[in-house]
């Protein structure tokens, strides 16, 4: 997963501008839990996601925690997309 993909800089975009992120804390082996993301702002996050990239989000399924790093669910979205649709 590259840090310049476009799945990594919208997520790097909703951080920063839906959960006030300082920029400078924004790498992909980040986690969730060192940006201070809680399950709330976790959940309104995959929202955010689902509605920019269009597809199926289904934060029940337990494979995006707050331990997850920003590059995993970076790769993830990457993979929802390639498919077409899907659930995290």
């Amino acid at each position: 997963m590259s840090p310049t993909g476009n799945s990594y800089r919208t997520l790097s975009n909703a951080l920063t501008s839906s959960f006030n992120v300082p920029e400078d804390e924004i790498t992909p082996q980040a986690t969730l839990q060192d940006l201070q993301l809680d399950s709330l702002a976790q959940a309104e996050l995959l929202v955010i996601l689902q509605q920019d990239f269009g597809i199926q989000v289904d934060i029940s399924g337990g494979h995006v925690t707050r331990t997850s790093t920003l590059g995993e669910l970076a790769t993830a979205l990457d993979e929802l997309r390639a498919a077409g649709a899907g659930a995290l």
